[in-house]
């Protein structure tokens, strides 16, 4: 059983946007798709949303989208699994 979760920051190169999660990231990027549809689908080549959010359910195509979207990603820190359930 999992004991641990990592943190992560995410930025946007000026200010911090999230401390979360890959799930919280994964969230937030998937987000993305509507204010920014044209640009993700001209940085991705993906148009239609649902593969969209498909494409981000892979761990190495998320991380590919925020390095294309200009994003950085850093690993923070290991918190107890109990600090995220009820």
């Amino acid at each position: 059983m999992k004991l641990t979760v990592n943190v992560y920051e995410l930025s946007n190169g000026i200010q911090v946007v999230l401390n979360g999660t890959i799930e919280d990231v994964r969230i937030y990027i998937k987000n993305l798709y509507n204010p920014n549809k044209y640009f993700i689908d001209m940085s991705l080549c993906i148009g239609v949303e649902e593969e969209y959010y498909c494409y981000l359910d892979n761990d190495n195509n998320l991380l590919e989208a925020i390095n294309k979207f200009g994003y950085k990603l850093k690993e923070l820190c290991l918190v107890p699994i109990e600090d995220f359930q009820d």
